[in-house]
């Protein structure tokens, strides 16, 4: 009868999954990402933010301002995922961080994307990097409470 070998994991097997694992991350992962296509037939419309006087005009209202580069996969599904929430009591803004580098200094916003939750004029909260919807509308309920 065919009697099995005992198997034992070598240097040689370790450095197969390794280079496998290296080539999954850096060729496939890439071209899945680039061929990644966001839905921006948003429900929300994202107005864009050139100076601070919108938000005075909107100072009993919560107003949200993404800054953001236009360059970006991340920060394109960040507005994704920012159009797919269902709460329509905030206003939704956008400032294009090389565009406007004077507000992203101002508020000394360290990477895109990121998010400024303001009432009143007053920041009242900060989302950075990319959040799932859920976790979005679970933030925004909080926020509008």
């Amino acid at each position: 009868m065919f009697k099995l070998k005992e198997f034992r994991f070598k240097t040689w097997h370790f450095c197969l999954l390794l280079g496998l694992f290296l080539f999954v991350i850096n060729i496939v992962g890439p071209m899945t990402i680039q061929g990644t296509s966001y839905n921006m037939d948003e429900d929300i419309h994202f107005e864009e933010l050139n100076d601070l006087s919108v938000l005075d005009k909107d100072s009993s209202n919560i107003v949200s301002v993404i800054f953001y580069n236009e360059n970006s996969d991340i920060c394109n599904k960040m507005m994704d995922n920012i159009s797919r929430i269902s709460n329509q009591d905030i206003k939704f803004y956008r400032s294009e961080i090389n565009k406007n580098p004077e507000l992203y200094t101002k508020y000394n916003v360290s990477g895109v994307p990121s998010i400024l939750v303001f009432k009143g004029n007053k920041e009242i909260d900060r989302i950075m990097g990319v959040v799932p919807t859920t976790n979005l509308e679970i933030i925004y309920n909080r926020i509008m409470k």
